[in-house]
């Protein structure tokens, strides 16, 4: 069950990578060096969400978390598109 907790878990860092690449655009550096800051910034949480002796509950709450996060960060990362242009 933590081992699928993790992966359920792993949404919430590839929407956190798409809103940064958004805010850094055209450069690579800052959107690495962005995604990486906020995903340390939830790094602490990830063995409070998913500890060694998770049940199915973790597994489910990751799962809500990553849906929550993802549909979050996507409604920003749009806002951003529509705010700024990539060129």
């Amino acid at each position: 069950m933590r081992l699928l907790s993790k992966i359920l878990l792993m949404a919430v860092f590839v929407s956190i990578f798409v809103l940064m690449s958004t805010v850094g655009k055209q450069k690579l550096w800052l959107s690495m060096v962005g995604s990486l800051a906020v995903g340390l910034l939830l790094f602490m949480m990830v063995s409070s969400l998913t500890p060694l002796n998770s049940t199915i509950m973790n597994a489910v709450l990751c799962l809500a978390g990553g849906a929550l996060f993802s549909v979050g960060l996507g409604a920003v990362s749009n806002i951003v598109l529509k705010k700024t242009s990539l060129v």
